[in-house]
């Protein structure tokens, strides 16, 4: 698993990763402050999820596994990490996120389904929730620590 800034290149072929599953990526370069990829032993790219920073929260974002890696828990772990980065590293509490069609996948993660008002503004105040997701998206968030 491999937790950073992407070089341009990188971006690039995230962008085009993301696009392919028909979620936003307008603000991709600007708002998501860190990726986490999964690699193959080969290198291919497996996996990837953003995080965009509202200190002490985070809105998740562009999770993604490739077709050819569904079913080999490869999105859980992308998001554990993420999880896990930013609890120790960035001493972040909560993540927030939304979506249209991946609800039952988060809540085995143990995300929980809320209301949009009951996300701090901070969080609200973004891009995706304020113009780059529709306003039928399910609302999820869930304490990763403290």
């Amino acid at each position: 698993m491999l937790l950073k800034k992407l070089s341009p290149q990188q971006l690039t072929q995230i962008k085009q990763i993301v696009a392919n599953q028909q979620l936003p990526i307008s603000d991709i370069d600007t708002h998501i402050h860190f990726f986490a990829l999964q690699a193959s032993e080969q290198g291919d790219i497996m996996g990837v999820g953003g995080l965009e920073v509202y200190r002490p929260y985070a809105l998740l974002r562009s999770v993604v596994t490739l077709p050819t890696y569904r079913g080999q828990q490869v999105g859980t772990k992308l998001v554990a990490a993420l999880e896990q980065y930013a609890q120790e590293k960035m001493q972040l509490s909560t993540f927030y996120l939304l979506t249209t069609t991946a609800a039952p996948f988060f809540e085995k993660l143990g995300y929980l389904q809320m209301e949009r008002s009951a996300v701090p503004t901070s969080v609200q105040q973004s891009e995706e929730f304020r113009t780059l997701c529709p306003a039928s998206a399910v609302c999820m968030g869930k304490e990763i620590g403290r």
